[in-house]
């Protein structure tokens, strides 16, 4: 006489491969969300650096763009070689409105460097004389 095959029962695979296929679903899960994670964080860092230093590189463009048409000069101490000014400059901020901060920027003389060589520094606070307009002709307080 000639049976016929039966199909093999095989039960309780099922469960099985559904938790494994779940734990290597999570180890990639963590190992992919490190990444974006990570640079999300620099990039944010960077974006609020950016916005942190916008005024004192607004400040610094005023300085060295006022540097290209004459430097600084005091007609009564012709021997001066270091110059403090306070500028006034607009940021923006993250929101869109728009604020402003006052900066000291001191012009330093480094003849060490070249015959008309100046170190720029620019902190923040305020000072007397204003930094003077740009323009052909400045005029140096």
């Amino acid at each position: 006489m000639i049976r016929p095959a039966t199909a093999a029962a095989r039960r309780g695979y099922t469960l099985t491969v559904v938790l494994i296929f779940l734990i290597l679903l999570c180890a990639l899960w963590s190992t992919v969300y490190r990444t974006p994670a990570s640079l999300l964080r620099i990039e944010t860092n960077r974006v609020l650096q950016q916005t942190r230093d916008q005024g004192a590189m607004n400040a610094l463009a005023q300085a060295i763009q006022l540097l290209q048409y004459s430097a600084p000069a005091d007609s009564s101490n012709p021997g001066r070689t270091q110059f403090t000014y306070g500028v006034t400059v607009s940021v923006a901020s993250p929101s869109g409105d728009c604020t402003t901060e006052n900066y000291t920027v001191t012009y330093t003389a480094r003849p060490d460097l070249g015959p008309i060589r100046w170190q720029i520094q620019v902190a923040p606070g305020s000072s007397s004389p204003a930094l003077p307009a740009i323009g052909a002709n400045p005029q140096w307080p």
